[in-house]
């Protein structure tokens, strides 16, 4: 989410752009956040140093109109896909659990400085095997289907985890590992000059 800053700089520039007083210059100016989603980034900061730099903290908040969406596009979508009820239920269960994390609905366990939410028990994979399979179901069978591989992902927290749970996934392809290397030449010698070698 942007500074408070930024959309400070916004309205004083649109001010001096309009001539005008108003908040903005007069203009509409439409604003999309979820607050839940993504606080400003302060590097180093703290909890306090991030709440700070919320654009709730611009001198225009008191001027902006909130207008909250209440359909999630995405889940309908998805539901939109599929005819399996549970499936449908799985969906729109999810939808509701995300939204309850964010309204903080959802109790929360104290460790340290940090509250901890308890994942519900059908989505812990306790084992890389168990993620793997729950991700990837067939995987064997359907690696070669791009756009069945384009709608799974496995995200991680660290890259030598990312690394580690791709090469498993490799290491399960049939036939053996080559390796393509690229070769930078320039079509025409004259080019040359403005590259580096």
């Amino acid at each position: 989410m942007m500074h408070k800053e930024l959309l400070d700089c916004m309205d004083t520039f649109l001010r001096q752009l309009m001539g005008s007083d108003k908040p903005f210059g007069g203009k509409l100016v439409v604003v999309i956040f979820d607050f839940r989603q993504l606080p400003p980034v302060v590097v180093g900061g703290n909890r306090a140093s991030v709440a700070s730099k919320s654009i709730k903290n611009s001198r225009v908040w008191k001027h902006i109109q909130l207008r909250h969406l209440n359909r999630n596009m995405r889940v309908e979508r998805l539901i939109g896909d599929t005819t399996d009820f549970d499936r449908i239920l799985q969906l729109r269960w999810f939808a509701t659990w995300l939204l309850q994390i964010g309204d903080g609905l959802i109790l929360t366990n104290r460790v340290g400085s940090r509250n901890l939410i308890q994942m519900p028990p059908q989505m812990i994979c306790r084992s890389a095997q168990e993620l793997r399979d729950t991700v990837f179901p067939n995987f064997l069978e359907r690696h070669i289907d791009m756009e069945w591989l384009s709608t799974r992902a496995c995200l991680g927290c660290r890259n030598d985890l990312v690394q580690q749970r791709n090469n498993e996934m490799i290491d399960l392809l049939p036939g053996d590992i080559f390796e393509s290397v690229s070769i930078n030449l320039c079509v025409n010698d004259e080019d040359n000059r403005f590259y580096d070698t």
